[in-house]
């Protein structure tokens, strides 16, 4: 009877799954993105990096550190001496210390015949000078030199370093070389390494690739492997990453198996970055962009490979909404065009931008719900090792993986909103009350009714104002009392901004900067609880773009400080900007006026500080945050 029981479901499942519209697929295209030409005429573009007011600073591994302007313009900043450059080293890693503003550090990880070597310059606003060495002697060979350098969201500075062609010192955890490598900015060794020096992870043989998820500070690393088997892995500290002993996805207990293996073909992977809560790999022999997208745990959902036609790709990084990346076609393995290499940017066109990753089990195409086109997704890996629908991970798709996700059945991955029902309102139509938008900020929004019925989506419109809101669709999920849970489907071409104008100016310890520029890390003004200046660092940034003549709240007070800014905005007090009157008292003055203005620059922004607060000024003005971080 069970076994009868079982396949009736199956049948169930697969009629449903016939009569729905085909399965939405996470796949992207060429077409679904923006691309500009950022910079041209280059030798060899190694890592690229943004001073906070927005201009990229960028190696070439022949020696030139370079600076591109605003403008377009590019200039040479500095010139890397006692260099070894051939085959495939020189000048490798780049990175702009968080607190720039205040101390002008750079970092750059080069290559040497005698040890490769980190060093700290200051940037005097035209040239690199003082040079510091902090980390010398590291294994250098004329190949596997690793060299990625990044600053992790801790502050601390980790650098790739590669086996320097000796494997056996990659399993070492003495040696400096086959490691990702964590140091203080001076070069010391952390009090919380793993290993009492400065070794992160070990057993890697070339890691070329190191980046964050900004939204769950998950940190991955990418490497070159031995006849192909590269890796992605996640990089946790103190694991083994097996190289030489294990490569890709042989087994062993005592070894870190990687997110993806590419034994299939060779990407040669080198520079990573985290753009829409994927990872974007830079593939040299593989002449790709490969997309990678892993669910909440970090489990492989699955890739692609995007942007081929413009031969070997080396430097990846994730700013200000676009994604950078850097050609390598004159390094000597490469056929570059007659205006290589060059530096290109890429952004997800409005229409394309993918919702928040779910975090069940189950749901195959993202879409918020464990429903039949997911099961249509699973019945087309029916008997194969689909690492996505394999969902217990046993090597093969059969009734065990869907026993796993018919126990998800219609249940919401993206969070959910939770709704009080009408009184007596029991059966039938439910009646929407109240949604709880946590997908932005926490707050509350007005109640808007709406009747709907269960597995039907209703789209309503939230906000302050009927012309500054946004829209949102909900399917109802599950009734538990008098409250029904529903699946989030975001609109994400009209999110709901609460931000402030993308040039707003923001107190920091090095002078003011436009919030458009702030990243994470960096230093800036906070508030304590007694309204004193506190040094904090911004933790999380957040931009929104807008619709067309999106409604602000242009804030006057009597002392001439002015701020264009969402009116549903918190201000200190614990009220928002569009609640003040003109004569209120607020931050020291009185209030002049507020008026609803639009506001039609396209992005608005906010960052959330550090400190036990989260206030902050904004044109001298003490906000609130709208952002928080989720547990």
């Amino acid at each position: 009877m069970k076994k009868i029981g079982f396949f009736a479901i199956i049948l169930f499942a697969t009629l449903i799954a016939f009569l729905q519209t085909k399965a939405q697929t996470a796949n992207l295209s060429d077409s679904d993105f923006e691309i500009e030409t950022f910079a041209s005429g280059l030798s060899v573009p190694w890592s690229m990096d943004f001073f906070p007011d927005g201009r990229m600073i960028f190696t070439e591994r022949t020696g030139a550190v370079k600076l591109r302007e605003s403008s377009g313009a590019i200039q040479t900043i500095g010139q890397v001496t006692s260099l070894y450059s051939g085959s495939e080293t020189g000048v490798m890693g780049l990175a702009v210390d968080p607190d720039f503003g205040s101390n002008n550090y750079i970092y750059i990880q080069y290559t040497r015949t005698t040890g490769n070597r980190i060093s700290r310059f200051i940037f005097n606003g035209t040239s690199l000078t003082n040079e510091t060495v902090i980390l010398d002697n590291i294994p250098a060979a004329s190949n596997h030199d690793g060299g990625r350098l990044a600053f992790g969201p801790d502050g601390k500075l980790y650098s790739t370093t590669g086996d320097a062609v000796n494997a056996a010192s990659a399993q070492n955890t003495n040696s400096l070389a086959g490691k990702i490598l964590r140091l203080n900015k001076d070069g010391s060794i952390p009090g919380d390494n793993p290993f009492g020096n400065l070794v992160w992870t070990y057993g890697h043989r070339n890691p070329q690739g190191i980046a964050w998820n900004p939204s769950n500070g998950s940190f991955y690393a990418a490497e070159h492997g031995n006849n192909s088997n590269d890796e992605l892995n996640l990089a946790v500290k103190g694991n083994n990453y097996g190289w030489p002993d294990i490569e890709c996805n042989e087994s062993d207990p005592n070894i870190k198996q990687p997110i993806r293996c590419f034994s299939e073909f060779t990407l040669a992977p080198s520079g990573i970055a985290v753009y829409q809560g994927d990872i974007y790999m830079a593939g040299l022999r593989g002449k790709q962009i490969r997309r990678v997208v892993v669910d909440n745990n970090n489990n492989l959902v699955m890739d692609q490979a995007l942007f081929q036609n413009f031969g070997r790709l080396r430097g990846i990084v994730a700013h200000d909404g676009w994604l950078y990346f850097s050609t390598s076609n004159k390094d000597g393995r490469g056929t570059p065009a007659s205006n290589d290499d060059r530096i290109f940017r890429i952004r997800l066109k409005s229409a394309s931008l993918t919702p928040p990753i779910s975090t069940l089990k189950g749901d195959l195409n993202r879409d918020g719900i464990v429903n039949s086109l997911d099961w249509s997704i699973m019945n087309s890996k029916w008997f194969t090792s689909d690492s996505a629908a394999d969902l217990n991970s046993d090597g093969i798709v059969n009734s065990l993986d869907f026993s796993i996700m018919n126990g998800n059945w219609l249940k919401s991955g993206l969070g959910s909103s939770h709704v009080t029902l009408k009184e007596g309102q029991r059966e039938g139509p439910f009646i929407l009350q109240k949604i709880y938008a946590d997908y932005v900020t926490g707050l509350n929004y007005p109640e808007y009714p709406v009747a709907v019925n269960q597995g039907y989506p209703v789209t309503l419109k939230i906000g302050e104002t009927a012309s500054n809101g946004c829209t949102i669709t909900l399917t109802l999920a599950s009734i538990q009392g008098d409250t029904a849970t529903f699946a989030k489907i975001m609109d994400l071409n009209r999110p709901c901004p609460i931000c402030l104008a993308e040039d707003t100016l923001i107190d920091t310890p090095f002078g003011s900067v436009r919030v458009k520029n702030l990243q994470t890390g960096m230093s800036v003004w906070t508030a304590g609880k007694e309204g004193d200046r506190v040094l904090g660092s911004v933790i999380k940034t957040s931009k929104v773009q807008v619709s067309p003549s999106h409604q602000m709240a242009r804030l006057i007070l009597d002392d001439g400080r002015e701020l264009l800014v969402s009116p549903g905005h918190p201000t200190s007090d614990g009220r928002t900007v569009g609640d003040l009157r003109p004569g209120d008292l607020y931050d020291g003055a009185l209030v002049a006026s507020v008026e609803r203005v639009s506001y039609d620059d396209g992005a608005t922004y906010d960052i959330l500080p550090s400190g036990n607060t989260g206030f902050y000024w904004a044109n001298g003005i003490l906000l609130g945050s709208t952002l928080h971080i989720k547990h």
